[in-house]
């Protein structure tokens, strides 16, 4: 049978105003990640499933999901006074199993099982309990938006999702690059210079009264410069 693997002390929940749930990750990909019986929880939390858990996603009579482009997030309610030590969480590339064990002799509850609707990051993906609600963040390994969280279960029109993603997944490069087309868009928009313009009026302006240029001594005045495909500058022709 498959080798069960004892999660270590649980890491900081995603959300930190959480304080009660333990987490554990799918540490092989062919394993079962167990919630370690020494975690501290407190079952005090009343936390529920509710329809913004659908976003992007659905509910179902057993579990609710959300979808980003990154990651899905898979909700399955509890019995009340479930221990996160009663329950095992199986999360292969392929496939999830959640079981639910109520004492050392008796035969395990199957709470969900069945097969993703693409493949996972396993070693990525983890699970946490949060009162009575089973809480499972998978890592997809295509930024592609899924029609359902589970094959064979109820699919969604993934043309009326939100496939938008938030400035803080990229990386810095690339969200100054966001930054600077945007700008540069509102500048023309509202009939201004975008970012390079003004960076190329900004050197002109200082090169204006510069030893040797021909407009020393003269107001500022960009329109009386011609600039060649590569922004040199090019003397106006003289008259006569």
């Amino acid at each position: 049978g498959e080798a069960k693997v004892q999660a270590a002390t649980p890491a900081p929940v995603a959300n930190p105003s959480t304080q009660t749930s333990e987490k554990t990750s799918a540490e092989d990909c062919s394993s079962t990640a167990s919630s370690s019986s020494k975690s501290k929880h407190s079952d005090s939390a009343e936390a529920t499933v509710s329809s913004s858990d659908a976003y992007n996603g659905c509910t179902t009579d057993r579990y609710s999901w959300s979808q980003s482009l990154t990651d899905v997030d898979v909700k399955v309610p509890l019995p009340a006074g479930t221990k996160a030590a009663q329950l095992s969480v199986t999360i292969l590339a392929s496939k999830l199993k959640v079981e639910l064990r109520k004492s050392k002799d008796s035969q395990a509850e199957v709470l969900l099982e069945g097969s993703f609707f693409e493949k996972v990051k396993c070693d990525d993906s983890m699970w946490s309990k949060d009162g009575n609600v089973l809480q499972i963040n998978l890592e997809k390994t295509r930024e592609v938006m899924w029609k359902s969280a589970l094959v064979g279960e109820t699919e969604i029109d993934i043309t009326k999702v939100d496939a938008t993603r938030d400035m803080s997944e990229f990386d810095d490069e690339t969200q100054s690059g966001v930054r600077k087309v945007m700008y540069d868009y509102h500048q023309k928009m509202q009939g201004k210079p975008t970012s390079d313009e003004e960076k190329t009026l900004s050197m002109l302006e200082k090169a204006w009264n510069a030893q040797g240029s021909p407009f020393q001594g003269t107001p500022f005045d960009p329109s009386r410069v011609n600039l060649s495909a590569n922004n040199s500058f090019v003397p106006p022709k003289q008259d006569g």
